[in-house]
């Protein structure tokens, strides 16, 4: 029998002629196995099935803490004989494109699936998984809590036009939200935030990736104010089609941290009513072809001035039609404001014309190309 009594950590990647992982002979209780990340395989399940064997074998990985199935199209089962499978110190999961394989089951016994759901899931913390899989999985009658302790969840692979907002109604302590690789037109609508009321207010961290189709986060709509009210950090990447980020000033009042790159659509990143997201700490933009202005020129504004109270980074880069950060002859203060990093904006001229105040600032960087 093969023995890896002292394996920690095992990573395969693009070997599309493994059938299996493990032999049938090894050890089943890898018992200090931390880490297993399969990616890019042709394996069709981890372990080989014994030969001739009928009895009910058992699989425990009592301190596997992170489990990565990636792009393995074959994939069907741990095990392909009657067995059970237990994970109970999982933290991350990360499952895509394991499309003829069951992640979780209720029954012991079962053939079918990779692990006991109960054996798995209760002290996950990171999961990363397609609506498809997760809605097979809250389909099935789990107890309520059994996702207490997710606090990250990334979403993939949703032919929605809408995200399912209502998914996240058994994630009570959910913190980081990621929706990546779909087909949004906008992430919440206004019949989905009414049905599913107050499941937003816990996000804090949101990130948006690869949403290629996706027009707005949302409509314009007064009743969807403050859906996102405790929502400090807002990431939003490669979504080309993107033409407005953020629809009103009350939205986002406690965002401290935005980053946007790669949004070919935005003009600009927010128009003079929507600035005032008085906790904003950093602002990145980078490579968004389009933009012109940070703070779009809307014309008749009676104001005279704005102010980033607590902002002390700035840094837009790759912004090779930028022409200004605000067009507009408005006074802007900076007060806490500490680093200015503009690189390879080859067309930015000028700050603003109107007055600025930046008593913080230390020397602005600078980067050009240099072809």
């Amino acid at each position: 029998m093969l023995s890896f009594q002292n394996l920690h950590v095992v990573r395969v990647s693009k070997f599309w002629s493994l059938k299996n992982l493990f032999p049938a002979s090894i050890d089943r209780n890898l018992l200090q196995l931390e880490e297993l990340d399969l990616s890019n395989c042709g394996v069709r399940e981890i372990v080989a099935e014994e030969g001739g064997e009928t009895s009910a074998t058992g699989f425990i990985f009592p301190r596997v803490t992170y489990l990565k199935l990636w792009e393995l199209p074959k994939l069907r089962t741990l095990y392909q004989g009657i067995h059970t499978s237990e994970c109970p110190m999982l933290m991350k999961l990360m499952v895509y494109h394991c499309d003829h394989v069951k992640i979780c089951q209720l029954d012991i016994g079962a053939q079918e699936s990779l692990f006991l759901v109960e054996k798995v899931i209760l002290n996950l913390k990171i999961l990363t998984m397609s609506i498809k899989d997760m809605s097979m999985i809250l389909q099935g009658q789990f107890p309520e809590d059994l996702f207490h302790k997710l606090k990250i969840l990334h979403m993939m692979n949703d032919k929605s036009a809408v995200f399912p907002l209502g998914l996240l109604q058994r994630f009570h302590n959910l913190q980081n939200l990621v929706l990546s690789i779909s087909s949004y037109k906008e992430i919440f609508s206004y019949e989905e935030v009414q049905k599913h009321a107050g499941t937003l207010s816990q996000i804090k961290d949101l990130m948006l990736c690869v949403l290629l189709d996706l027009n707005q986060m949302w409509k314009r709509n007064p009743k969807m104010d403050m859906i996102l009210q405790n929502l400090e950090i807002l990431n939003v990447l490669y979504c080309h089609n993107l033409i407005n980020l953020v629809p009103f000033s009350t939205y986002f009042r406690n965002l401290t941290t935005l980053d946007v790159c790669n949004c070919d659509g935005l003009i600009n990143l927010v128009t003079y009513s929507t600035v005032f997201m008085v906790q904003l700490i950093k602002i990145s933009i980078q490579e968004c072809k389009m933009m012109i202005e940070v703070v779009a020129n809307e014309g008749d504004v009676t104001i005279d001035e704005i102010i980033f109270n607590k902002l002390k980074q700035l840094s837009p880069a790759r912004l090779t039609n930028l022409i200004s950060f605000c067009s507009g002859n408005w006074s802007f203060k900076f007060p806490s404001l500490e680093k200015i990093d503009v690189s390879t904006c080859p067309n930015m001229k000028i700050f603003s014309p109107g007055a600025l105040s930046l008593p913080r600032l230390r020397p602005i960087m600078v980067g050009v190309n240099k072809e």
